[in-house]
């Protein structure tokens, strides 16, 4: 099996972990080794990873479900960063 044959899974706890597949489509080695590393630090830095670090790379259609998806939670939590750090430079 390939280092590259690399997909997500949501276990029925609803723990997202990066598992070995044999039917899945090969991954780039340099992107497979940067989602394993992040994954290997738990979902939450998996997710990050795929919602901020890989952005303009092109992934497998699975990935790229997991990539919007963190993408969007990114994309909220800096707006309530930003909305947060206005209110915060407000009080001094």
């Amino acid at each position: 099996m390939n280092p590259g044959q690399l997909a997500p899974v949501l276990t029925p706890h609803g723990r997202l972990l990066l598992a070995m597949e044999d039917d899945a489509i090969a991954l780039d080695a340099v992107v497979a080794k940067r989602l394993q590393t992040a994954f290997a630090r738990g979902a939450g830095h998996g997710l990050l990873q795929l919602g901020a670090g890989e952005v303009g790379t092109a992934l497998p259609a699975v990935f790229s479900y997991w990539r919007e998806f963190a993408g969007r939670y990114v994309t909220v939590l800096c707006t309530l960063l930003g909305c947060f750090s206005e209110k915060l430079a407000a009080c001094f």
